[in-house]
Parts: C-alpha cells; structure tokens; sequence
C-alpha cells in the first residue's frame, strides 16, 4: 500500500475505512492483540460484515498512517530545532530539509511507494 494515498477520501465501499474514528480505534485495538481470522469473527458479531482480505488491508492501512503521522512529527521537530540552531535557514531550505528528513524515515521504513511519491514532490501534510 502507498503511504502516500492516506490522506485521501476512502472509496465508498471501504466499509472499514469509513467507519467512525472511535470504531476504528476499537478494530485496531482488537487487531493488536487477535489473528485476522478471530478480528473478522469479533466484527461480524459486531454487526460489521468484512473479508479477511479487507481486514488485513485495513490494518495495514492504519498502521501505515500512524507511521506516516510519527514521521512527519519527527520531521517537523528536527525543522524546529534546525530553525533555533540557524535563524538565517530560509523556508525554502526548511522544506527542502524536511522533504529529505521525511525521505530518509520512509527509507528507514523500507516503504518504496511512499518515496516514490515523495520524489515525485507528493510529501505528506
């Protein structure tokens, strides 16, 4: 899955994805600690009919998001501390440090579709 697509609007038959955030939370949590096989038993109790295969996919999904949030807070905190140590870092250059720093964390995650994007000037917001 590309990192990159996170931010857009969920498909409409996405059941999953379009649930509301606190029930999402609660699959996630689910998820954590419980197989595929047991998180789509325990959903289908719940009234929320999905496929192993959507269930898989979506936590991945979250997973990826929550990577991708850490990602750019650690960025943006490195931006920062970079701006108090050179006042004279012009914005250009804060952006052009920050796509680099966001480039090397997706490296370190070993996410090629997520630096693809961000070489093709898709970083994350």
């Amino acid at each position: 899955m590309n990192r990159m697509n996170m931010h857009n609007k969920p498909r409409a038959d996405a059941k999953l994805k379009n649930l509301p955030p606190e029930r999402q939370n609660e699959i996630i949590e689910f998820g954590r600690t419980h197989s595929i096989d047991a998180t789509v038993g325990w959903l289908r109790a719940g009234g929320v009919s999905s496929s192993r295969a959507a269930v898989s996919k979506f936590l991945q999904w979250r997973r990826e998001r929550s990577t991708l949030n850490q990602d750019r807070q650690m960025a943006e905190l490195i931006i920062r501390l970079v701006r108090g140590a050179v006042p004279s870092l012009t914005e250009q250059q804060a952006l052009s440090l920050r796509d680099s720093i966001l480039k090397a964390l997706v490296i370190q995650h070993e996410d090629l579709g997520a630096f693809l994007g961000l070489g093709k000037g898709i970083a994350p917001h």
